[in-house]
């Protein structure tokens, strides 16, 4: 059936190929060739030892030469050793020697043969495998028709033209063995990599059967490369070391260290000024003895990792995970990126590239054009903006590409597109930046990239062009406080040298009654490559009585006439720079914040991609109002798990809160959302930040206006229970509302239950004393099959027998 499209290798020569490997086990004295080399193999397989399983399965196949499925073990360690093509030799051989159809060698064999640059050759398989209607092969059936459009893509994409070159380097930097992980230092002056060329090392890899790897350093003279090595002895060992990244700033050096028999690690050297110090693993909250942790990528100013690990909470496969730094040398709990960057496939080799705020890595999901591609997440930094790119060639090729690195003007780049892992060049015209460059993108002369922004002088304006950490304090942010580590931005506050003596006595100078006083605008700029953020006033609420709740408000312009600067992001902050709550302007450019306790600090900060320094802020006041003080609660929405998106009762429940506000326009909504106790801090911090962004939106495009909301996102609640494990939890899969300003009671004609399980339309609307078409308009959609342990919405009337048919809901606040 396959015979049309057999690879031209012939069995002999795999079979010869058998008979050395035979050879070379018995030459190293290996016992097991007595034994069962199938169990050998597979042993070594478990442990990721790719190399020494390919050998006893070859020995298993020549005891046992019509054995198809050791055939495709011995296919799948070569393909996990990147030697796509044997790999394809071998998936051929052990569909010739079945009698059935594999689905998973076709598959398996379609992918070797997209990553050697021959999808034509793989339709034939591709299809057999779409057209095959067994359940048990559905999974493979979806996988290949992403391969087969993916083959198609690629069949389109290879007739353009390229836009520049990619130039593999020659064997001054280049070896016979695996050169990959290209980092640039010095301006580009310098070049290092990881290589497992022979370096004195007697100890073999079984993972890919090379030596294992050393670091490699290279001075550009000219166009030479010449060997200078000596920075990197003191951190090569007999072990493997690779995978490294540069802070030049703080003149720190992150690389992965894997130890013989252990995972690897990410470890660090500084430079103390005299010297190197000791190679240290980053702490326990990085390093996990169960995990991988490799590849570091650091943000310039130092403050962000980037990392690989195969830890569990991600997506699947190698994910990339992302740190803040908390102090010199401690890091926060990191967080596994969200499906922008991860897939349940590997994502590897991150490079961050401060300036620009783009996060490059390699993936090798099916949607590249053969094994590992490399991707470029764009606006990294802006959560709703961010885009991911998969870049076009010639960065991409049909074999492995990955390990992007990128300095001033020249780029490196590891790929296997030539038969072995070696290193290319390639140069970006200098009024490009590197995003355009390789997106092809072309720019006009006349706009030179810079990474310096340009700020106009002011007396109420600092410049800061270079990480100064005796200046500047990194924020303390504890995991289930830190809103919104996800949108990967560099986050860092002035340290205490704002007078406050000075602004306490404007203060007071500015107060116009008792409860009621104008803040002094600051509008103080940090500014390190392009991050920014702008401090539009600090404010004490001492003054205020604590038997009252505070707010501010004030108002944000831009440009030369002062145009209000709408929809941007307003963040208050606590006395120690933590993020409290997340706000926005409007489209008169005014923000509110309500709800702040007395005898505080906070500061008011603006993120945004204006010309910071044409903004202004006015309008600042601080004040009390006694119908601010309590506020009321609104009927709270519920999330089904790990989801933020709004299920159908829930739009109802807002759609009425839009409602009700626009009666009401003088009102706050406070949005607090939580999650269940499943998962890390972050990840449910994060995931409570989408909850919560979810409902602010819907409540945006309803009609109500920026300024009267705040989003708080809590984390994990807790405050909810009832008799069963499974209701507790969707009970705390929540974001309440808390409505300040409001000088009446809230109307609360309907409420949220959860329903148990084993009742039937007719029990519910008896039960409930409502008709089917009030229960499906309250709850957004048909009610013809009722779902247990979801919430449902009835009206707050008389309820016949409610236990038997609702969970009780204990809050234990």
């Amino acid at each position: 059936m396959f015979g049309f499209f057999c690879i031209k290798t012939t069995y002999l020569s795999l079979l010869l190929s058998i008979s050395f490997t035979l050879i070379s086990l018995v030459s190293l004295g290996q016992n097991a060739i007595l034994q069962n080399p199938e169990q050998s193999g597979d042993r070594y397989f478990l442990a990721e030892q790719y190399f020494r399983a390919a050998q006893y399965y070859q020995l298993a196949l020549t005891r046992d030469t019509s054995n198809h499925q050791i055939a495709i073990k011995l296919a799948h360690s070569e393909r996990n050793q990147f030697n796509y093509a044997q790999a394809a030799e071998w998936y051929q051989y052990a569909q010739n020697l079945s009698t059935e159809f594999s689905a998973d060698a076709a598959y398996y064999q379609s992918l070797m043969l997209k990553n050697i640059g021959r999808c034509r050759e793989a339709y034939p398989w591709l299809d057999s495998l779409l057209n095959s209607a067994e359940p048990e092969f559905r999974e493979l059936r979806v996988k290949a028709q992403q391969l087969k459009q993916s083959c198609q893509e690629i069949d389109l994409l290879s007739i353009g033209v390229k836009s520049f070159d990619v130039t593999l380097l020659d064997s001054t930097v280049n070896s016979s063995g695996y050169d990959y992980a290209p980092v640039v230092m010095g301006n580009d002056s310098v070049l290092l990599l990881t290589s497992t060329r022979f370096a004195g090392k007697k100890k073999i890899s079984y993972r890919f059967g090379e030596n294992n790897a050393n670091f490699f350093a290279f001075r550009l003279q000219g166009d030479q490369y010449v060997d200078t090595s000596t920075f990197v002895s003191k951190i090569n060992t007999t072990a493997s070391e690779g995978s490294a990244c540069f802070v030049e700033a703080r003149r720190e050096f992150y690389f992965t260290y894997c130890g013989n028999d252990q995972h690897c690690q990410i470890y660090f050297v500084a430079h103390n000024g005299k010297g190197w110090t000791d190679p240290t693993p980053l702490p326990a909250s990085i390093n996990r003895e169960e995990a991988e942790t490799k590849h570091p990528s650091v943000s310039v100013s130092g403050d962000s990792l980037f990392f690989v690990s195969d830890r569990t909470g991600g997506h699947g496969g190698l994910d990339i995970w992302m740190s803040i730094r908390a102090a010199k040398d401690q890091w926060l709990a990191p967080v596994c990126l969200d499906s922008t960057v991860n897939s349940k496939f590997d994502e590897v080799s991150p490079h961050y590239h401060s300036q620009q705020k783009v996060l490059y890595f390699a993936s090798n999901n099916q949607r590249g054009f053969g094994g590992m591609d490399v991707y470029a997440v764009s606006d990294f930094t802006n959560r709703e903006a961010r885009t991911r790119r998969h870049l076009p060639m010639p960065i991409n090729s049909s074999a492995d590409d990955s390990y992007l690195a990128l300095g001033q003007q020249l780029g490196y780049l590891a790929s296997n597109r030539e038969g072995n892992f070696n290193i290319y060049r390639f140069k970006k015209n200098q009024n490009q930046n590197w995003l355009q460059f390789l997106s092809g993108i072309p720019v006009l002369p006349s706009t030179p990239e810079s990474d310096v922004t340009m700020i106009t002088p002011s007396d109420k304006i600092r410049r800061v062009n270079q990480v100064d950490t005796e200046a500047y304090d990194w924020i303390w942010v504890n995991a289930a406080q830190h809103k919104r580590l996800s949108s990967g931005a560099t986050r860092f506050i002035l340290n205490s040298d704002v007078n406050d003596i000075q602004m306490r006595q404007y203060q007071q100078s500015q107060r116009l009654d008792t409860g009621v006083q104008k803040l002094e605008p600051m509008k103080t700029l940090v500014n390190v490559g392009s991050d920014k953020m702008l401090l539009l006033t600090k404010f004490k609420t001492d003054s205020i009585d604590t038997r009252e709740a505070s707010i501010v408000n004030g108002k944000v312009a831009t440009g030369t006439n002062q145009e209000p600067l709408a929809e941007q992001t307003i963040e208050l902050r606590g006395s120690a720079g933590e993020l409290l709550k997340t706000s926005t302007t409007n489209e008169n450019g005014e923000f509110k914040f309500v709800n702040l306790p007395g005898n505080s600090t906070y500061s008011i900060a603006l993120t945004s991609d204006e010309a910071l320094d044409t903004i202004s802020v006015s309008d600042l006041v601080l004040q009390t109002k006694p119908e601010y003080a309590t506020p009321q609660t609104f009927e709270p929405i519920y999330f089904n798990f790990n989801q933020h998106e709004l299920r159908p009762e829930s739009a109802e429940v807002l759609e009425t809160l839009a409602k009700f506000y626009q009666s009401n326009p003088s009102i706050s909504i406070e949005i607090n959302a939580f999650t269940d106790s499943l998962g890390s801090d972050v990840y449910n911090v994060l995931l409570s930040e989408k909850r919560g962004e979810a409902a602010f939106n819907f409540l945006i495009s309803a009609g109500v206006d920026r300024s009267a909301l705040a989003i708080n996102a809590n984390g994990v609640s807790t405050a909810y229970t009832s008799t069963n494990a499974y209701v507790s939890q969707q009970l705390n899969r929540r974001v309440e509302f808390e409505v300040f300003g409001l000088d009446r009671l809230l109307p609360e004609e309907t409420t949220t239950k959860i329903l148990r399980p084993n009742i039937d339309i007719t029990q519910l609307l008896e039960g409930t004393k409502m008709t089917r078409e009030e229960l499906s308009e309250l709850n957004g959609r048909p009610l013809d099959v009722l779902i247990p342990y979801k919430p449902i919405r009835i009206y707050k009337n008389e309820i016949t027998d409610a236990n038997s048919l609702f969970y009780q809901i204990i809050d234990i606040n």
